[in-house]
């Protein structure tokens, strides 16, 4: 099954991230990831791209949030946890056969982001 774009994998992330912000959580387990990972989970790695990048998008859009060391830190645990939510997410998806169109909610974002 196909993943979804990068792009919007990412803005799904940010849209968990800024969510899970507001209630407070428990960790989510994990294995230790490869060495150009940054979490396995389930055998699959969660990239150390994939981290960076995210990042660098949340940075983008939340310029002075990163006002000092303590946030940051957190703010990165925070993204470390939504991207392995998001990988939990996309495996049970995966194993119970749900395939969504990447255009479908592509579409559905852009009609959010006009309301």
């Amino acid at each position: 099954m196909p993943r979804p774009s990068a792009s919007l994998h990412n803005l799904c992330l940010l849209v968990g991230l800024s969510l899970g912000m507001l209630a407070c959580e428990q960790p989510i387990p994990s294995t230790p990831p490869s060495p150009s990972g940054v979490a396995r989970v389930n055998g699959e790695d969660i990239s150390k791209a994939t981290f960076i990048e995210a990042l660098n998008e949340l940075k983008e859009a939340g310029k002075g949030f990163f006002s000092s060391a303590e946030t940051a830190n957190r703010v990165k645990r925070d993204l470390l946890e939504r991207l392995i939510e998001g990988e939990l997410l996309l495996q049970e998806a995966r194993r119970k056969g749900i395939h969504i169109d990447p255009k479908l909610v592509e579409a559905k974002i852009r009609l959010l982001a006009c309301s």
